[in-house]
């Protein structure tokens, strides 16, 4: 019995080690059929890098994993000398912002010096450049099962591990409702995508992190050189009607910097009270939160808007 186990599980190893030469050398085949191309090639930011990571198991810093990008193909070793020329490039920069999300996305289960990243903003923001990341030394892998299941559309078959699997969708609809309800979290109102660019995600119940919805939030306009005045305040009437997993509330404010600040063209004060600025008669209407938290001066409102905040859902201030 012991000699059956050890043989079916050296015969598994064997078939996982062939498995793995065969994805690599359809890798190799993938990127060397575009390594002559002079226009931009078909593959993203997001599959260069992890095909560029499987070259290194050991794990490979992001601004080397640039380079290897950059060096294996001459459309990027282009725009790369073009920026080197010119001290700036539009595509070189494009590059950048589309590398920096790279290490964001949840949906590919990178490894960072050991331990696996699955939460975003682990890195670094899209508008700063990775050799300036506190933390540009971290190494980033990726298992090999894992990369296949990503990039088996651009090899033309299935992995492995997944060929007798199915389509969610081919679930009936009652079963893939359930599982919605299992495992994403969302409004019981529903979720409304209006026109615009609305930035909407969604997330597992037990992935905590703070929600930013930013159709649905304070906008402030500035014009930025010249005009430095608030050009208008916007709170969206949906935040209040679609946002029901609003829980806590954190409000930073310096009432009298803001209301400074909030004048038309002539420099005049717009409001004279926070309560006069445009959507705080909506954010007053906000019930249902188990903690509001109020950073700065900002007593006034405070002492408005707290007690409204927590009073029950349905509740009406009097």
């Amino acid at each position: 019995m012991v000699h059956s186990e050890e043989a079916d599980a050296k015969a598994k190893a064997l078939a996982k080690a062939k498995a793995k030469e065969e994805f690599m050398k359809s890798l190799k085949q993938l990127v060397e059929s575009r390594k002559f191309m002079t226009t931009k090639p078909d593959l993203s930011i997001e599959e260069l890098a992890i095909i560029m990571a499987l070259y290194k198991p050991e794990g490979v810093i992001a601004i080397e994993l640039q380079k290897m990008i950059i060096r294996c193909l001459p459309y990027y070793a282009e725009i790369a000398c073009d920026s080197a020329v010119r001290g700036w490039s539009q595509e070189m920069t494009e590059f950048r912002a589309e590398f920096a999300r790279v290490f964001q996305q949840l949906e590919v289960p990178w490894i960072r010096g050991g331990v696996p990243a699955h939460a975003p903003n682990l890195y670094f923001a899209s508008w700063r450049d990775p050799s300036m990341a506190a933390d540009a030394q971290s190494t980033w892998t990726i298992e090999w099962e894992e990369a296949e299941v990503l990039l088996q559309r651009r090899l033309g078959y299935r992995a492995a591990h997944l060929r007798d699997e199915f389509r969610f969708l081919d679930l009936p609809a009652e079963l893939r409702n359930r599982i919605y309800e299992m495992v994403v979290g969302l409004p019981k109102s529903g979720v409304s995508i209006e026109k615009g660019q609305p930035e909407a995600r969604l997330m597992s119940r037990n992935y905590e992190d703070p929600l930013d919805l930013d159709r649905w939030s304070f906008r402030s306009q500035f014009s930025w050189p010249g005009r430095q005045y608030c050009d208008a305040v916007i709170l969206s009437r949906p935040l209040i009607d679609m946002l029901a997993i609003f829980r806590k509330l954190d409000i930073v404010l310096d009432e009298q910097d803001f209301l400074a600040r909030l004048t038309d063209k002539k420099g005049n004060q717009k409001c004279q009270d926070m309560m006069q600025v445009p959507g705080m008669s909506t954010l007053r209407e906000m019930r249902g939160l188990q903690a509001v938290n109020f950073d700065g001066n900002c007593d006034g409102v405070k002492a408005i808007l707290e007690p409204l905040l927590l009073l029950p859902k349905g509740t009406t201030s009097s």
